[in-house]
Parts: C-alpha cells; structure tokens; sequence
C-alpha cells in the first residue's frame, strides 16, 4: 500500500492519500482554503480563519445541521459526528454523503474545517478518520507540491504556481519584496535539460548576481552565491543583498529542485530545506 503524502499549509499538517492531488489553494494566512481531488472528483477541502475568540462550537455546528436539514429537499439523515478531537456533521442523500469536521486551535485562535466529499459508492470512513487523526499544527514549515521548506521566520508566501511538471513557492520578507526565498520543482527533465547541474545553475544567475561563483556540491547537485544587482537602499546607500542558488536533480524521480534566497533567507547553510520526498 501507497504510503500516505503529507500536505502543511500555513502552519496546518495533513497527511492524505498518495492520490490526492491539491487543486485549489489560498496564499492568506488569516483566512482561506484548500481543496484537493483524486482522479475522479474533489475529495477534501481544508479552510481556516482566524477569530476573534474561542467560539461557540455545538451551536455553530447545530445552526449548520438546521440549514441542512430545511433545505429542499431535505436530506435523508443529518446526524452529528465525533471523530479524534473534531466535531462534526453528516449528510445523506441517497448513497452521496457529505461530512463536515471543525475545531478551535487556540495557541493561534483559528478554526479549522474539514469537508470530506466522499464518492458515490458510500462514506470512506476509513479515509476520514486517518485524515482527521493526521491533522497537527507545525508552524514554520511548508510541505507541498513534492517540496518541504522552513523559511526565515516571519516571510510570507506571497505566491504559488502550479503547472504541469512545474511547482513554484515564493516566500516575502514582509517589510522588504527584494528579500525572497522561492522553492521551485521541476519535471520533464528528457526535454529540457541538456547540460549538468552545475551549468544549468551558471545560467539562472547570469546577469541576476555580481562576484557570482558557482561550484558542484555533489554528482547531481550544485550551489551558487553571489550579490544581487538589483540591491535595495537604506537611506541613499546602496545595500549589497547576499544571494545564493541550490539546486539538484533526484534521478529517481527526473525532477530538477532549486532554492533560490535573497537577503536573510540565502544566509546560514543551508537557506531552507527542501525535499524531492514528501511522504511519510
């Protein structure tokens, strides 16, 4: 059996299986969702927003079961759920089911949903406890797309693109846009890329950094440091940003990883961590 993936976004961690895919995702920490599909349909959706206090929970939750059960037509059974510390309702129509889960985080006063879509042939109750028993709070870490990261404390991801055998994280410094770390994976090695590691690394700095040195740090795998050109000002000095390219093939996989880090998030060794391994 596949061994599931584990998914953290914005401080929240899941771990879900192999084939489920994220299709939707938001870049806003105070609110948000997510929403991930397995071959056939939508599967889960995550969301979170943060509240001004700890909220009433069974009333929340009963308010839900009344508006589902006044629509029409109504279901046939709206009943209420325990499950791993979350509290929740089911919906039956026929044999489509509908689940909805919420807790209260409260080191970090944000409400967590989770709303499992389960297929036609019947509820996957199995599925839904794993997913529910998985869920864990690890603030400062990233974990998607086939990439882990730990960015400097306080960046923001401010950006996130997913193509096809392309995935790409950017994370801000909140006060200074020049100051990044940005994640990146990439597939279809065979069509691309024609030249080793190391050669490929010299080409995305070239003209982006000055005193740019860039060397092999394995048999797959490269660094490369320099100064940004493009370096901000404090007052009327020019400030020179530090800068530094990791990158590296997983031949098992064909995908190409790389970290680029400007400002506080190239210094310290390494600048963020990422990994072609995502599961476990």
């Amino acid at each position: 059996m596949t061994p599931p993936r584990i998914w953290i976004w914005h401080g929240l961690r899941l771990a879900l299986p192999a084939d489920w895919e994220m299709l939707q995702y938001s870049t806003l920490a105070a609110h948000g969702r997510c929403s991930w599909a397995d071959r056939n349909q939508f599967r889960l959706q995550l969301s979170w927003r943060t509240l001004p206090g700890e909220p009433d929970l069974p009333r929340m939750l009963d308010d839900y079961a009344a508006k589902l059960r006044g629509a029409d037509p109504p279901p046939d059974a709206v009943e209420p759920l325990e499950a791993e510390g979350w509290s929740g309702i089911l919906c039956r129509r026929s044999e489509s089911f509908l689940t909805r889960f919420a807790r209260f985080l409260p080191d970090r006063s944000i409400m967590a949903e989770l709303l499992f879509i389960h297929p036609e042939r019947g509820r996957d109750a199995a599925a839904e406890t794993s997913v529910l028993g998985s869920f864990a709070e690890a603030s400062g870490e990233w974990q998607a797309f086939g990439m882990r990261v730990t960015p400097p404390e306080g960046f923001d991801l401010t950006a996130c693109d997913v193509r096809p055998a392309q995935a790409r994280l950017v994370f801000t410094h909140p006060r200074d846009p020049l100051q990044v770390l940005r994640a990146e994976r990439l597939g279809m090695l065979d069509a691309w890329l024609r030249a080793p590691v190391r050669e490929w690394a010299e080409a995305r700095v070239k003209g982006e950094l000055a005193q740019a040195e860039v060397r092999d740090t394995g048999e797959h795998a490269a660094v490369g440091e320099g100064i940004l050109r493009r370096a901000g000002w404090i007052g009327r000095i020019r400030r020179p940003l530090p800068c530094r390219i990791d990158a590296w093939t997983d031949p098992d996989e064909h995908r190409l990883y790389t970290a680029w880090a400007v400002g506080e998030a190239a210094q310290g060794d390494p600048p963020c961590r990422l990994a072609a391994q995502d599961r476990g």
